[in-house]
């Protein structure tokens, strides 16, 4: 399965510029605080700074930065004829600055787009992923840099001297479930996407069919909206409800279906359609015994009823069904 890469521009965009930014709208965005837009204004002229020095490896001494050097710097490191199977062309020491590790590599479809919001058993922190708390990150976190021009200032921004720090949503609304109540008792987790992988450039390649997308890419960026919608993506009005400022897509009917799943992810899916392989009901349901690993993810994070494990009886969403994933990868932990 290919990886997205990702444009040029957007690379250049991320390191010295706001091309992309002022493509999707970013700066000035009406939902944006005046202290949100002076932040974001900043951008340029004080984080990208600290960002052309710490992309450049091997400075000259007394050299002055600037977007024109910059640019060259970065179109040496992007190789314009890539060794046999090197589909990136993006050497491995500039991914790695720019927290990219992982864009030459064959990563599984379903690992999660940049700024996409999954649903997830348990509170730990998933590897390459952030939960959607409201927390700020800095710009000068190299882990977090390719995320910001996907979702900019959408959650909040400020600066701080020469840094520039941007919030991640927060999941707070009627589907967040991020606290025990009657229904779901136990304990579950909104978490973003950093980068590591796939950009959403092209569609998500992590759905599956018929099944909703929640991201936090910015609202205004209509090369977004545009692309999703030619891959036959349909606006839904769920995203709110898992938080503000995030956006809901169903996928089609006949989009491929990724790779192996991680187990314990929640889904939600168009009702009355098949549900895909490796995925269950979650509706409170006992588990066979061949989920073990799903089983154990249950307990741990109190989903059990006497001696055995049950799946989150989520609520309902009119016109969906909320599935979890029995089968798959096991996820991997930050901590």
């Amino acid at each position: 399965m290919r990886v997205n890469q990702p444009p040029l521009a957007l690379i250049l965009g991320v390191v010295v510029s706001t091309a992309l930014l002022t493509a999707c709208g970013a700066a000035g965005s009406s939902n944006t605080s005046r202290a949100a837009a002076e932040a974001s204004s900043q951008w340029p002229a004080t984080a990208s700074a600290t960002m052309e020095e710490s992309i450049d490896a091997t400075p000259s001494p007394g050299a002055e930065s600037s977007s024109a050097s910059a640019s060259a710097t970065m179109e040496e490191s992007i190789d314009a004829t890539p060794s046999p199977g090197a589909e990136s062309g993006i050497s491995t020491a500039t991914s790695d600055k720019l927290g990219m590790a992982g864009w030459d590599e064959r990563a599984p479809a379903s690992v999660p787009e940049t700024a996409t919001l999954t649903l997830h058993v348990g509170k730990r922190q998933l590897t390459a992923q952030r939960l959607a708390n409201g927390r700020e990150l800095s710009m000068q976190d190299d882990r977090a840099l390719p995320l910001y021009p996907w979702i900019s200032c959408t959650f909040g921004c400020r600066t701080d001297g020469p840094r520039l720090w941007f919030n991640l949503p927060s999941a707070d609304g009627p589907l967040a479930f991020t606290a025990p109540t009657t229904e779901v008792p136990g304990a579950l987790s909104w978490q973003i996407m950093l980068s590591k992988y796939n950009w959403p450039a092209e569609g998500f390649e992590s759905a599956y069919p018929n099944q909703v997308v929640f991201t936090g890419i910015q609202s205004d960026c209509s090369i977004c909206d545009t692309s999703f919608t030619e891959r036959g993506f349909t606006r839904v009005a769920l995203g709110d409800q898992v938080g503000s400022g995030i956006k809901s897509w169903l996928a089609p009917a006949k989009w491929p279906a990724p790779d192996s799943p991680m187990i314990g992810e929640l889904r939600l899916f168009r009702a009355g359609t098949a549900l895909p392989s490796g995925w269950i009901v979650s509706d409170g349901r006992a588990l066979a015994a061949k989920d073990e690993g799903l089983s154990y993810l249950l307990k741990g994070a109190g989903f059990v009823q006497g001696d055995a494990a049950r799946t989150p009886t989520m609520p309902k969403v009119t016109g969906y069904t909320w599935a979890i994933a029995a089968e798959g990868d096991y996820p991997d932990f930050d901590n």
